[in-house]
């Protein structure tokens, strides 16, 4: 199977035509590592305590024989790979990234739990290691198309599943859309699909249509996900995308227009004449539960002392959330939690200071290249690295996906590989002697 996966990658670049062997792979492997068709039985995404602690103890062997098969390929990719395509460090960022995985490979040493932080280690390098091969192995483009064909085929499976179970009713209150995913995850496979459609539709303009239909349609589940942190990311995300992307005159239309949208609602909620407005905003889910801001400020607040006690080193990579650490939190908070519902908590409580520090350099720099790259090149799918990064640096503030393995954290480390170690000059297919300076600048740091 791995032999037929690189000879049909090989062909597929030779010939032009997208490795569709290999998107369909890499979708099997996280749907049944990350996906449950369960999930939509459970509309609230509620776990228990035990729930959390027995996942967390025991594993599930559909996700460690998916990650393993992920983890093959890619190596074998890897060893057979032409060395026309070997990846060279470019710039602070490939440091950074480089100085990130060995201060989470070194954790070990220091952790107070070593067997879950190696199994934790396990999961993160074979994502990095099938982040590099697709670096390898595919464009930016197909990149590009990979997610959006994974993200809209999870889609897919997922209303088909919450439809088969009968829990699909958008129209009943405080509905919140779960099909393979709790509902955030859905609220963020949706946010990717949505960022990927916007940037196919400009650069396959022909089937603009098409793209343009499916992102809005995503934009739907979005909603319906009660994401509330999703929708804000993909908001910002988008308007960003668009701004870079698009002319001079499509920008002044798109201010003028946000300008009177946000004079108008300030009308109403100051004379009073929506009082649903607040409804709408919270996406209808007016609470104090465990997914709003107090909720995530009281486990703040509870890992806060454990800070204190590792503030430079952290617990080790993926080494706080212990079934001891989960149950005492969880028996503060009234509610089962498994992580700090902010990826910056969870890298501070993992890796220390100096690991939080490295965190949001990369995405820092990551971002910046990402823009300085399309500014120099003009292409869609660079804008849309550098958007997927915003929306994992905002997503992050409130939720942890991007430092669990997830679709999110895969596609978010490709792209950080993408620009940290391909020089530009090889995307473009230009003298890697370039004869502006600026150029030749933004070639060795993008």
């Amino acid at each position: 199977m791995i032999n037929d996966i690189d000879s049909h990658t090989t062909k597929a670049q030779e010939s032009g035509r997208l490795p569709w062997l290999l998107f369909i792979f890499l979708a099997i492997v996280f749907f049944f590592a990350y996906h449950d068709v369960s999930q939509s039985q459970n509309l609230g995404g509620d776990q228990t305590t035990e729930d959390l602690v027995a996942t967390l103890s025991q594993g599930q062997l559909g996700r460690r024989l998916a990650l393993l098969s992920l983890g093959v390929v890619a190596i074998v990719s890897l060893v057979r790979g032409p060395a026309k395509k070997r990846l060279s460090t470019q710039g602070p960022l490939g440091w950074l990234l480089v100085g990130f995985l060995t201060w989470a490979l070194l954790s070990p040493v220091w952790a107070q739990d070593p067997s879950q932080t190696v199994k934790k280690l396990a999961v993160f390098a074979i994502l990095c290691l099938g982040a590099v091969a697709l670096v390898r192995r595919l464009s930016l483009r197909e990149i590009v198309l990979w997610t959006f064909f994974t993200s809209s085929a999870f889609l897919v499976i997922g209303i088909l599943v919450a439809i088969v179970n009968g829990t699909f009713e958008p129209f009943s209150p405080g509905y919140r859309f779960a099909g393979t995913l709790p509902p955030n995850n859905e609220g963020i496979n949706c946010a990717l699909l949505i960022l990927s459609a916007m940037t196919l539709a400009d650069l396959m303009k022909p089937r603009r249509a098409l793209f343009w239909a499916c992102g809005s349609i995503a934009l739907v589940f979005l909603i319906l996900s009660g994401s509330r942190t999703g929708t804000a990311a993909t908001i910002v995300a988008a308007v960003i995308y668009l701004a870079v992307v698009r002319s001079k005159s499509t920008k002044f239309a798109m201010a003028l227009s946000a300008a009177m949208a946000i004079c108008f609602l300030a009308f109403f909620v100051g004379t009073g004449l929506m009082p649903g407005l607040k409804n709408v905003v919270l996406l209808g889910r007016d609470d104090g539960g465990a997914d709003t801001f107090t909720g995530r400020t009281g486990i703040w607040e509870d890992v806060n002392p454990y800070i204190h006690q590792a503030p430079i080193a952290g617990y080790g990579y993926g080494g706080f959330w212990t079934p001891a650490h989960i149950e005492a939190v969880s028996d503060q908070e009234q509610w089962a939690v498994g992580n700090g519902h902010s990826a910056y908590i969870d890298f501070l409580l993992m890796l220390g200071t100096l690991g939080l520090i490295a965190f949001v350099l990369i995405l820092i720099f990551g971002i910046s290249y990402a823009f300085r790259a399309f500014k120099f090149s003009r292409r869609p799918a660079f804008a849309f690295c550098g958007v997927v990064l915003v929306f994992c640096a905002m997503d992050g503030l409130f939720e942890s996906d991007i430092n669990e393995g997830s679709l999110l954290m895969f596609v978010s480390t490709i792209i950080l590989v993408r620009l940290a170690f391909v020089p530009l000059y090889r995307t473009l297919r230009i003298p890697s002697k370039v004869p502006s300076s600026s150029q030749m600048d933004l070639v060795a740091h993008a």
